[in-house]
């Protein structure tokens, strides 16, 4: 039975389900200690630890294997990544209005007293209302990705566009926008607090993610491609490395936006952490992997349920 499930297991990319389940886990930490019990619990290493693994394996891996899964999807044609785009886009805004907006309104309404600077962004109410999020920008991307393929883009030139876009992502952050267009652009460029996921840069990672799917769906020994993995990429993480020790001078350097330097080795980080899953996966039990899998299959649900759960305490937390 167990050579069966295991025999089931190797068919799939095995190795991105448990890195997108690991990466479910690490979400949920890193939302439940940011709004929850960072402020109840006071420790900075702890904080660290939780930032960085909330980040780099988190947000770069949901949108690289987004990509990497187009490769052998069934529904990959240009209209069918369009209309999933923009599902995943009405999701995104419909969970914003959900997630904070909606328990502050209805606090208020109630004459509970909650100011939204106090919940997890210093921003305005309409702001968490128009909060752009991941959903947002993998929408985008997936929309993106469309038109790529309608136009025939050749896979290879993919990853020259993914450079392309990290390199000049910070000249277009500066582009000023009236009131009137503010909301309609700010989700590909904007700076504000609620823009968490601009397009630019965080289109990169789904590019890449598409370029080194055709690579991988290729390969004749996925063993021997995941170990060539670790040679290939010193070119990138020395590169972003000299790109972020050089320092620039670029202004609005963040997380939500970063510059090559640091897209060129979150990706390298990423690509890694594929690789040593691959490598290692079959030391796990095979319970642990149906349950990432599991997670895997089930990402967009996860991440709606969890953030309501974890935002609508976070208000209730507020008013109490």
């Amino acid at each position: 039975m167990v050579s069966q499930i295991t025999s089931q297991i190797n068919k799939r990319q095995v190795e991105f389900d448990i890195a997108r389940g690991i990466a479910i886990a690490l979400m949920i930490l890193q939302h439940a200690w940011l709004l929850l019990f960072s402020g109840i619990v006071n420790n900075p290493d702890l904080d660290y630890f939780i930032f960085i693994s909330g980040t780099v394996l988190v947000a770069p891996v949901f949108l690289f294997l987004m990509g990497a899964n187009i490769i052998n999807s069934r529904r990959n044609e240009p209209h069918s990544l369009l209309i999933r785009g923009l599902q995943l886009i009405v999701l995104g805004y419909g969970l914003s209005a959900l997630r904070f907006f909606l328990p502050i309104v209805l606090s208020q309404y109630f004459g509970l007293i909650v100011s939204p600077e106090s919940i997890i962004y210093k921003i305005p109410l309409i702001d968490y209302l128009l909060e752009i999020d991941i959903l947002q920008v993998a929408g985008l991307s997936l929309m993106g990705i469309a038109l790529l393929k309608w136009r025939k883009i050749k896979y290879d030139y993919y990853l020259v566009l993914a450079l392309l876009v990290a390199l000049f992502s910070p000249f277009l952050w500066q582009i000023n926008f009236s009131n009137s267009l503010k909301y309609l652009f700010e989700p590909f460029f904007g700076l504000d607090s609620y823009i968490v996921f601009p397009f630019f840069p965080w289109f990169f990672y789904s590019l890449v993610g598409v370029y080194f799917g055709d690579l991988l769906s290729k390969a004749k020994d996925k063993v021997d491609f995941y170990k060539g993995c670790f040679v290939k990429l010193i070119p990138a993480i020395v590169l972003g490395a000299i790109f972020l020790l050089l320092d620039f001078d670029l202004p609005n350097l963040s997380y939500s936006h970063h510059d090559i330097g640091a897209s060129l080795l979150f990706i390298s980080i990423v690509i890694y952490w594929l690789a040593i899953i691959h490598l290692n996966y079959r030391k796990l039990s095979v319970k642990i992997i149906n349950t990432l899998t599991f997670w895997s299959k089930n990402v967009t649900l996860i991440y709606i349920i969890q953030w309501l759960i974890i935002a609508w305490t976070a208000v209730l937390i507020s008013v109490w």
